[in-house]
């Protein structure tokens, strides 16, 4: 699907639609999860639209994902995250299994490194895999149908990929976990015991390649999330006054203002670029370039929206006003495939290895 042609501007205008109705209306609400029950109709209503379908490649796949979820974060964070997911699994799966897959929802935990060795063990039997271990946080389990399991298979030391079931026998789902931002994506610990797959519950996609694929996306998230921290901010300046003067005119103001503007206006060039060398000319970005996007915009941003807090004073601190929700969902996303601090581990790694 081309960028910019009738049938992408079509959708990116159901897109906008959906984030107003079934996002941002009900954005505070969702966010008091696991306290108030979880809300399925975003992402119901996302896979309906087959947002789960889209992916980077020719025809400007990439931008338009990234524009998708930037639309999306900008209206609520957390649904925009369990859409991530289900890009991320469905990329995993069978271009069959994938097309087949339907209303079907799928776990995965996004904020774990995958570079890193997997918590899980899988050992060969007769019939196929035993699946033995714990993972932590993994996001929409309390929800999902099937797990997208990365395990450590032995003897081949090495990183497998598994489908599993919910309903398997030897999987147990923890309680909904509390966490600082991105609630509306619920997670929970997830824990294998003598789980036993087929052969074919296992994969044959890499998951590095995938997930460096999807780092604009989180780019993406994070931008969204500024964007309407900015807004309000931008919003609140304008009108309050202080001093028989409206705050905007007061110089710190401005400059908090001036950073997150500054920040927005950085990522969306940096994230453009990004995504066109992803759909034209994807050779280019194999020296961790995209790691270090995704670090740089999600610090940046992270700072940014505390910024934005800090416009509306007292009032950013509120719940009902919302800034105080994008802050921690800004923060939140600095975790997703792992924390920032291994990721510029992973920076200076990468670099080293290619001199």
């Amino acid at each position: 699907m081309a960028f910019g042609d009738e049938e992408t501007q079509t959708l990116l205008h159901s897109v906008r639609r959906f984030a107003g109705e079934a996002l941002a209306a009900d954005a505070l609400r969702d966010d008091r999860y696991p306290f108030v029950p979880h809300n399925p109709l975003p992402l119901q209503r996302a896979l309906a639209l087959g947002l789960d379908g889209l992916a980077p490649g020719s025809g400007g796949g990439a931008v338009l994902l990234a524009r998708t979820l930037e639309l999306c974060a900008q209206a609520e964070a957390g649904h925009s995250l369990c859409l991530l997911v289900q890009l991320l699994a469905r990329a995993c799966l069978p271009a069959a299994s994938a097309a087949e897959s339907g209303d079907t929802s799928y776990a995965f935990p996004v904020y774990e490194d995958p570079e890193e060795p997997a918590p899980i063990r899988a050992r060969p039997c007769p019939t196929g895999y035993v699946l033995d271990g714990e993972l932590s946080t993994v996001s929409c389990a309390p929800v999902a149908t099937c797990l997208l399991v990365p395990a450590h298979v032995e003897p081949e030391d090495r990183t497998g990929l598994f489908l599993v079931q919910r309903a398997t026998p030897g999987v147990q789902v923890g309680e909904p976990l509390v966490l600082l931002g991105l609630r509306a994506c619920p997670a929970a610990d997830v824990r294998l015991e003598g789980v036993q797959l087929p052969a074919a519950a296992r994969l044959d996609a890499e998951l590095g390649p995938i997930v460096e694929q999807l780092r604009p996306g989180v780019v993406a998230l994070c931008l969204g999330v500024l964007r309407a921290s900015h807004a309000r901010a931008l919003e609140y300046a304008c009108q309050r006054h202080q001093g028989k003067r409206r705050i905007i005119e007061h110089h710190m103001v401005q400059e908090l203002l001036a950073y997150m503007q500054s920040t927005l206006d950085l990522g969306a060039l940096a994230l453009e670029r990004a995504c066109t060398l992803l759909d034209t000319t994807p050779s280019a970005l194999r020296g961790g370039e995209l790691l270090s996007l995704q670090e740089l915009i999600s610090e940046r941003v992270a700072t940014a929206t505390s910024h934005g807090v800090q416009v509306l004073g007292g009032n950013g601190y509120m719940h009902d006003y919302g800034q105080e929700k994008l802050m921690r969902d800004a923060a939140q996303l600095r975790s997703v495939f792992g924390s920032s601090a291994t990721r510029r581990l992973r920076i200076i790694t990468r670099r080293l290895a290619a001199t």
